[in-house]
């Protein structure tokens, strides 16, 4: 089948026709059921009575789908480093917050903040 014809072939007899580049896919739905299992689901097709289903359990999610990757041959790309965070804009902040909210204020360890120039009168 080369060149353009009114009577185009759909169903080529060999695979060594080249112009068909995307063959008929039915619709694949992918979705969590009640019981936690990803369900893969096919369309119907020709009038068949129902859907087709495919149920992976969570512990097998990952085996499944490095397989069809596999066979689909498809590389699984890992980055080169780990996602690291970013460090505190300022060390300092951190360290003053982790004082007061351990309740040493201005480094006192008795729990008493003590201001310059002020000192206590006793009540007459």
């Amino acid at each position: 089948m080369t060149g353009y014809s009114p009577e185009f072939n759909w169903n080529p007899r060999n695979d060594t026709d080249t112009s068909i580049v995307v063959r008929h896919q039915p619709a694949i739905a992918v979705y969590l059921n009640p019981h936690d299992e990803v369900v893969i689901r096919q369309q119907d097709q020709f009038d068949e009575s129902a859907d087709h289903l495919v149920f992976v359990t969570n512990d097998n999610v990952r085996k499944v789908a490095e397989r069809m990757l596999a066979l689909a041959e498809v590389e699984i790309q890992t980055p080169a480093q780990p996602l690291l965070l970013a460090p505190p804009k300022d060390a300092t902040a951190s360290e003053r917050m982790r004082r007061y909210r351990n309740g040493d204020r201005n480094d006192d360890h008795d729990g008493v903040t003590e201001e310059p120039g002020l000192r206590l009168v006793a009540a007459e």
